[in-house]
């Protein structure tokens, strides 16, 4: 089922927003006369949607669509949680960034379909891998510039789905503790903006085959950029990068044992803004000394 998209970097918006014409009378308005903080427990109880889900679009108006987990399906997002940003520009201006404060964010990252083989990589077997939508970073690059620096750092809770993973243990002989090992790799590293925490997750659902499906969700603290560093300028610094790896393929037949294993330690704040979203391409010596 296709959902509208929605412009993250204002989810309030809709092509009939009549908001600013309702300025003067929410001036006047009794809500408008509660105390900020009575207020942002109203924002807050109407914006909690639950899980938020980002899907990459490109035939749409907007880069990714939002829609909500429900029990059983998902809907559109934008609806009767986002109504109230609709009123006037006040609460739109009050009220905007707790969308990203209240929810947790779930983004499609990678082709839901792929193999791993015995090191924990994108295995082609015969034939060439291609991710067909994203790496995790490019994604994440792409999210934070659609949302917009001042949303980015109202973000507490993402994960990464990374879908279906097909681990054929006859032919790869794979052991799923390489996919936590995996998992165990994913970090961001920031400047060092003690109460700016982003917590990240990376979900998958790996088939066994015989042994039926379960799903593994590995949590890890994800730290973003300080934003007196200038996120944008980490974001623009990717620019190129992100153009080259968009719909190229990240691994062949001849690199497979090259895992993105990026940003692994913590820069100090000295580290230039453009190592907070560096990507470091690492061959792991005991694995390629146990191939050869």
């Amino acid at each position: 089922m296709a959902f509208p998209s929605r412009d993250l970097s204002h989810p309030h918006d809709t092509e009939a927003d009549n908001s600013s014409d309702a300025g003067g009378m929410m001036d006047e308005s009794p809500f408008m006369s509660l105390p900020p903080e009575l207020r942002n427990h109203i924002y807050t109880y109407v914006l909690s949607t639950g899980t938020i889900c980002v899907h990459m679009n490109r035939n749409a108006k907007y880069l990714h669509t939002l829609t909500i987990h429900g029990d059983s399906v998902e809907r559109p997002a934008g609806g009767e949680c986002l109504a109230l940003l609709r009123t006037c520009k006040q609460v739109s201006k009050e009220a905007a960034q707790l969308f990203y404060v209240c929810n947790k964010f779930e983004i499609a990252a990678f082709d839901p379909h792929s193999t791993v083989n015995e090191d924990g990589l994108l295995d082609p077997g015969l034939f060439v891998a291609e991710v067909q939508t994203r790496t995790i970073m490019t994604t994440l690059r792409e999210f934070l510039k659609a949302i917009g620096t001042g949303n980015a750092k109202a973000l507490t809770d993402v994960t990464f789905a990374i879908g279906q993973v097909d681990v054929y243990d006859l032919e790869n002989r794979v052991a799923t503790d390489v996919i936590m090992r995996m998992l165990d790799s994913l970090g961001l590293i920031y400047a060092g903006s003690p109460w700016w925490h982003l917590k990240a997750s990376m979900a998958l659902l790996i088939n066994t085959g015989l042994r039926g499906h379960r799903t593994m969700t590995q949590h890890v603290v994800l730290d973003v950029a300080d934003p007196r560093s200038g996120t944008a300028s980490a974001i623009a610094a990717l620019e190129e990068e992100a153009r080259n790896n968009v719909d190229g393929r990240l691994y062949d037949r001849y690199e497979l044992k090259i895992f993105i294993d990026f940003l692994r330690n913590r820069a100090s704040p000295a580290d230039s803004v453009e190592r907070h979203f560096e990507i470091i391409l690492r061959i792991t010596e005991d694995k390629r000394h146990t191939s050869t």
